[in-house]
């Protein structure tokens, strides 16, 4: 009885949780579309929060509330493609391997162990420092190669689960090949888990993109909210300027929507996974 209570409770949490993402992520869209223009300069250096200028004006004079629209859309984007990545490169490698097992399972388990063994912050910022050009889809591609080991073996051992299951004997018997039986019977059975890897990667690659930017090899030719918090430090904002408005908001909006984040993958986990709702 008080684990039905639990998982109710918890439904009710990820629908709460599901209405205020979708609440902030159509606000990423829509922000850019309703605000100034994030490139045209209105008035002096870091100009101090108005009713025209909401979150007051950058070390240029730009307004920072358009900037603070294209950043978060921006950053939305990286995450939503390092996400996606890390999905896909967990089902097909962590969860195909398991499901045909034997040496191509062995090295893929190999393959991600020995990724998972090495600071992959530090990998890449090896690697995005030598790119000379980096767009949003190259950042969001780049995170999701490096991060997605730790679900893939998550896939695997859901996988691994499911392939002893007698429905899946039913389907090998009527001759069905291992990709079908995998994307047509193992597959759907765990897509809750792999919705629950797409907002773990998602989460990381935001909070990933916002450490590389702030340290100067983010996204180039292009606003996101780890740059506002770079352009913020570089140009002497909080500790010159005493312009906390040119620093605050970005980073105030990684964190809610990041912790948003962590929120939502708990509350899957709890109702999804039978091992964690009946703790």
């Amino acid at each position: 009885m008080e684990i039905r209570e639990g998982i109710e409770i918890n439904r009710r949490t990820l629908m709460l949780l599901s209405v205020l993402i979708t609440i902030i992520v159509v606000f990423g869209f829509i922000g850019p579309k309703i605000s100034k223009n994030p490139a045209k300069i209105y008035g002096a250096r870091y100009g101090a929060p108005s009713w025209e200028h909401p979150l007051g004006l950058d070390f240029i004079g730009r307004d920072l509330f358009a900037r603070f629209c294209a950043g978060f859309l921006g950053s939305l984007k990286i995450g939503a493609i390092c996400g996606l990545i890390g999905a896909l490169l967990s089902v097909v490698i962590g969860g195909f391997s398991a499901y045909r097992g034997g040496i191509m399972d062995k090295g893929a388990n190999l393959t991600m162990n020995v990724i998972l063994s090495f600071p992959i912050i530090l990998i890449l910022f090896a690697v995005a420092s030598f790119l000379q050009t980096r767009t949003i889809l190259g950042m969001g591609v780049l995170m999701g190669l490096f991060i997605w080991p730790g679900q893939g073996r998550a896939i695997r051992g859901q996988v691994l689960s499911l392939k002893e299951r007698k429905f899946v004997d039913l389907s090998r018997m009527t001759g069905l090949g291992s990709v079908k039986i995998l994307f047509a019977e193992v597959i759907p059975n765990i897509l809750h888990y792999i919705g629950i890897v797409f907002v773990i990667s998602m989460q990381a690659g935001i909070i990933i993109e916002a450490n590389l930017s702030f340290l100067g090899i983010g996204p180039t030719n292009t606003i996101t909210l780890g740059r506002m918090l770079y352009l913020a430090r570089v140009n002497g904002a909080v500790s010159m300027w005493g312009a906390w408005w040119a620093f605050l908001p970005a980073g105030i909006m990684i964190g809610i929507f990041c912790t948003v984040l962590i929120f939502l993958q708990e509350s899957m986990e709890e109702i999804f996974n039978p091992r964690a709702a009946g703790r």
